[in-house]
């Protein structure tokens, strides 16, 4: 199943509480618009964002929340 990430301040929680890695773990597919990645974790590191890469999640021009919608 794939999750659209529309809102980053779940992200940023989540690196709060250093639960990143454990989020990656689920058993889904994570997507994020290259808006959102690029611009609103601004205070992410690159190396977190790496890890955030690494770990699977997908960003990319052409992900909307539209994405999602036809896969289970």
């Amino acid at each position: 199943m794939r999750i659209v990430v529309s809102d980053s301040s779940c992200l940023i929680d989540l690196r709060k509480v250093s639960l990143l890695d454990t989020f990656l773990r689920l058993p889904y597919e994570f997507l994020i618009p290259n808006t959102l990645f690029e611009e609103e974790l601004l205070k992410f590191t690159a190396a977190q964002k790496k890890t955030l890469l690494h770990g699977g999640l997908r960003n990319g021009p052409g992900i909307t929340s539209r994405s999602s919608r036809n896969q289970d």
